[in-house]
């Protein structure tokens, strides 16, 4: 079935598709603003995660992801 998007931008509608890691649609769009694609908001450093979700958020993103870093 067809499955409408939350954004017309790709980016913010991919990270806020992410299931279990506490980014809605507006969290993913301040880091889709920040960090400008899907991609590079998932390899972000972890200083810069910190700045645009905070400690909890980007450690719930990080353990959802796999990433050790």
């Amino acid at each position: 079935p067809h499955i409408p998007s939350f954004d017309p931008d790709i980016h913010v509608d991919n990270l806020a598709r992410l299931k279990g890691c506490g980014i809605g649609v507006e969290r993913a769009k301040k880091l889709a603003a920040e960090c400008g694609t899907f991609y590079a908001a998932l390899t972000a450093p972890r200083h810069k995660l910190h700045s645009i979700l905070g400690v909890a958020v980007t450690k719930q993103l990080c353990d959802t992801i796999g990433r050790k870093d």
